[in-house]
């Protein structure tokens, strides 16, 4: 009798000891969960937050353009500041990606040029984010828009531009030498 009383409470303990390693999975799946969904949500509320901030610089940008008749200096972070601080920019601290406080990337090929001058104003970047973590950038055209581009989108907007082939010049139909007379 006492081999299956052993038995019965061996058994009983297991199972208990299997309902608390259940129990224990559960709440490690839905802690797991809830730590995503806050990621995600911090994600987004840092990706609105900055494409304020960029919206922000792009009225500077456009305040600026509209009373020097070029874009500003964007070979270093300083120029860019120095070009819209305080005159076009008051609040500098939207010059820097929220939550890593890093400043934004800046594109130097448009550095003091006109917006007028530039083909597809839509096509080129001002600022951009570096990859937050889903892999995406927000990016502020010259168009003002801001958009959130994935690594393909950004590859291809900062991938050197071939230039356009130039077409062959037509030759004119030259006349065949005529026979000679024998």
């Amino acid at each position: 009798m006492q081999g299956r009383e052993l038995g019965c409470k061996t058994l009983g303990c297991g199972a208990g000891i299997l309902l608390v390693m259940l129990c224990f999975n559960a709440m490690i799946s839905a802690t797991e969960e809830i730590a995503q969904q806050a990621k995600a949500g911090r994600v987004m509320r840092v990706t609105q937050t900055t494409a304020q901030n960029l919206q922000a610089v792009a009225i500077s940008v456009a305040s600026y353009e509209a009373e020097t008749g070029h874009l500003p200096a964007t070979t270093s972070h300083d120029a860019f500041k120095t070009a819209l601080s305080p005159k076009f920019l008051t609040d500098t601290s939207v010059l820097v990606e929220s939550g890593t406080d890093k400043p934004f990337s800046l594109n130097p090929a448009v550095s003091g040029k006109k917006r007028g001058k530039i083909e597809t104003p839509g096509n080129v970047f001002l600022l951009a984010t570096g990859p937050n973590a889903k892999g995406t950038r927000t990016v502020l055209f010259l168009s003002g828009e801001v958009r959130e581009l994935g690594a393909d989108g950004w590859d291809s907007l900062t991938a050197p531009q071939k230039p356009r082939p130039v077409p062959a010049e037509k030759s004119a139909p030259v006349a065949s030498p005529a026979p000679s007379p024998r």
